[in-house]
């Protein structure tokens, strides 16, 4: 796809993937033998995005999912498909956030983590 094609699609298009990455929902997926468990742990996710991956870590049992994204845009988008997912399913209200920051500048506070 030429530079000007992707740009007149979609400045966001090749950036996400509309779901978590198949290999990190197969790794903390609880029903596997050789799985990562997450359950009742604090997760952060540096450059989160849409937030994909921090539904994925709620849904794997995971207390809290923290997602940090340096876009505001992103950040916004973030929280509003976590909303949507929530409506969804009660289990996860709570449990999953996205903020701004720069993980390499973002000092996290402990409420942060904490959840809602």
């Amino acid at each position: 796809m030429s530079t000007l094609l992707l740009a007149e699609t979609s400045t966001t298009a090749a950036f996400d993937m509309t779901q978590s990455n198949k290999a990190l929902v197969n790794l903390i997926n609880p029903t596997s033998a050789n799985g990562l468990s997450v359950k009742g742990k604090r997760v952060l996710v540096p450059g989160c995005g849409r937030g994909y991956d921090c539904i994925a870590f709620a849904l794997a049992g995971a207390e809290h999912a923290l997602g940090l994204e340096i876009s505001s845009t992103a950040t916004k988008a973030a929280n509003d498909y976590i909303a949507g997912e929530v409506a969804k399913a009660d289990e996860l209200d709570g449990k999953a956030k996205v903020v701004n920051g720069d993980f390499f500048k973002h000092c996290l506070a402990g409420d942060q983590l904490g959840g809602s």
